[in-house]
């Protein structure tokens, strides 16, 4: 199952995108309730610049993902663009902004780079204060960023910051099999 701290961190409706994890581990509560918005539309909200870059099993992938509310398992080969695929969800849901990514920590600084290539195109001004690395317990997070990026390690550390900072209602887990022995600490 989730953290404890992650679920809490969560608001009460939330959308849940996660690597390589599956969807019913989530509480069915924990969503938010689309059926009086405006339908997503991959071709209306991605900019065409994103969309002639996706391979076609990348545009199923996030149709899909909009047919369920974001709540779903990418569990492709690695180096299919899975990363791709959940930051153009996170593009198409900035309503649900801000996310939290939590992942390893060999791999934060490649979110970043990510993000910055396929959220906000490569825009240095726009990005500069609005994504966070969390790199220690001393690091001071950023009120209105738009994007959180936290180690398995450290989150339990820094959880209760988070907390208090914000609400998240976009959650990203990488590589979450980083969590799967429900004893360890790290689950808890």
């Amino acid at each position: 199952p989730i953290p404890k701290f992650t679920l809490n961190s969560l608001s009460t409706e939330c959308t849940l995108t996660t690597l390589d994890l599956y969807i019913s581990l989530f509480d069915t509560d924990v969503v938010i309730d689309y059926t009086q918005d405006q339908p997503k539309d991959i071709n209306k909200d991605l900019p065409l610049t994103v969309l002639n870059k996706l391979y076609p099993f990348q545009k199923e992938g996030i149709i899909k993902a909009i047919e369920h509310n974001c709540r779903l398992l990418i569990a492709d080969e690695m180096g299919v663009g899975k990363t791709i695929e959940a930051l153009c969800l996170c593009r198409i849901y900035t309503e649900d902004w801000p996310v939290l990514i939590i992942c390893p920590g060999s791999v934060k600084y490649s979110w970043r780079n990510e993000i910055i290539s396929w959220v906000y195109e490569r825009k240095q001004e726009t990005y500069y204060n609005d994504i966070q690395i969390i790199n220690s317990t001393q690091d001071k997070l950023i009120k209105n960023g738009s994007f959180y990026i936290v180690s398995y390690d450290l989150l339990f550390k820094v959880s209760q910051k988070l907390n208090q900072l914000r609400k998240f209602n976009f959650v990203i887990l990488d590589e979450s099999h980083f969590i799967k022995n429900t004893k360890t600490t790290r689950a808890q």
